[in-house]
């Protein structure tokens, strides 16, 4: 997979297979879950990226 597959991966889609990701999770993870600690984390986000 290139590394440029998705010019910004902050919006990649929580179960997007592949790698590289904006947060700490594995790849595992965004693969099989649990997405809702990545959700979370991802909604902590946006409130920091808004205030």
């Amino acid at each position: 997979m290139p590394k440029n597959d998705w010019p910004d991966i902050t919006n990649k889609p929580v179960d997007y297979p592949y790698g590289p990701y904006a947060d700490g999770f594995t790849e595992q993870q965004h693969k099989y879950g649990p997405y809702k600690p990545i959700l979370e984390a991802r909604k902590q986000q946006g409130k920091k990226k808004n205030s």
